[in-house]
């Protein structure tokens, strides 16, 4: 931009000079060329933090929701047929079917939603389901015992929490 005083006198007043350097500017910033459309009133920067964009390194891949959740602790044979009964007391008892339309369960759909949310594992599972069958004697699978028609919730409760004891007892 040029200076704005004269370099030599042209015999323009200095205000005909503020006020043709003024009708100049304008003219300048209304001929200019448009970089701003109007539609976008922010940096580029301010329209990613707007629309919550991350930026940086790209996150880790997505694990399941599962893993999302605080790890389980390592728990025994006893404490899991514990909280089978816990499970069953709570939400209620179902008989041939692991879920029911009214969230009652059976001793295995027990199971499998605590293995679902990390108290333990398969293994434990099925460790649990070999000392409810020991406890039931043998002849018949716990599975079997409770599917029988005239079962009680009662008795499912009392032969969980009796299995849990003796688990504890015996050191399992």
């Amino acid at each position: 931009m040029p200076s704005r005083a004269p370099t030599r006198d042209l015999g323009i007043s200095p205000a005909a000079l503020d006020q043709l350097f003024a009708d100049l500017d304008r003219y300048l910033a209304q001929h200019a060329p448009r970089t701003d459309t109007g539609l976008v009133s922010a940096s580029v920067d301010e329209l990613i933090a707007q629309a919550g964009i991350q930026t940086g390194p790209a996150p880790l891949p997505r694990r399941g929701w599962l893993l999302r959740r605080a790890a389980a602790p390592s728990i025994t044979v006893a404490q899991h047929i514990d909280l089978i009964a816990e499970v069953i007391q709570r939400y209620g008892w179902a008989q041939n079917t692991t879920w029911d339309g009214q969230r009652r369960c059976c001793i295995v759909g027990a199971q499998h939603l605590l293995i679902h949310y990390g108290y333990g594992d398969r293994d434990l599972g099925r460790r649990a389901g070999d000392w409810l069958n020991r406890q039931l004697g043998g002849g018949v699978n716990y599975v079997q015992w409770q599917n029988n028609r005239w079962r009680t919730k009662q008795q499912v409760l009392d032969m969980l929490r009796t299995a849990a004891a003796n688990a504890r007892t015996a050191g399992v």
